[in-house]
């Protein structure tokens, strides 16, 4: 991966699996508190512009020649959107549940910011089943106007713990996530 300032990272498939190739590949970098890391300094570190992504491509275990792919980090950073409903440590009931949120405008430096989207994520606040990937919940992608949605009947389980966020998604990429959390009588 090339950034704006050349060589960002590199890797290389190893091993029996190898020749197989990856596919949706996703990266996400460590999130350290900004109290250990400033956000000034991880910035510096990844500079605005556009990242290329290249190497070789494959196709059923077959050389396909070179790939590659753009992508653009700005830091545009939302501000997290702020949760209305259920209130942090909320007992509700289980129908007629409205998660609600108030909308970004702005990044965390108070620039005006152009939302594209809001993910809502809720899922139970228990481990998964042990061969699950994923907890049960529901996530889901919303346009820019949607600020809330209500449950599905049946969804809510009676006395259960649930955790919730909304992420805030800037028109390049960039989202900032709030989150909470409640139960059920």
């Amino acid at each position: 991966m090339r950034g704006p300032g050349g060589p960002v990272l590199s890797f290389e498939a190893r091993g029996t699996l190898a020749k197989l190739g990856l596919t949706e590949l996703f990266f996400e970098s460590v999130e350290p508190e900004n109290a250990d890391v400033p956000i000034e300094e991880m910035l510096a570190k990844l500079p605005e512009g556009n990242y290329t992504i290249a190497g070789p491509g494959q196709e059923n275990g077959k050389s396909t020649g070179r790939t590659s792919g753009t992508a653009w980090l700005t830091h545009d950073i939302p501000a997290g959107p702020q949760l209305v409903s259920p209130a942090e440590g909320a007992t509700v009931p289980v129908r007629g549940v409205v998660a609600r949120w108030k909308p970004v405008s702005r990044t965390i430096t108070g620039e005006p910011v152009t939302i594209i989207a809001y993910q809502l994520i809720i899922e139970k606040d228990v481990e998964p089943p042990r061969h699950m990937i994923g907890k049960l919940g529901l996530s889901m992608y919303l346009p820019r106007a949607v600020t809330s949605i209500a449950m599905p009947d049946g969804f809510l389980q009676p006395q259960t713990a649930y955790k919730w966020e909304v992420l805030a998604i800037e028109r390049s990429g960039n989202q900032t996530l709030s989150s909470g959390s409640f139960r059920t009588r």
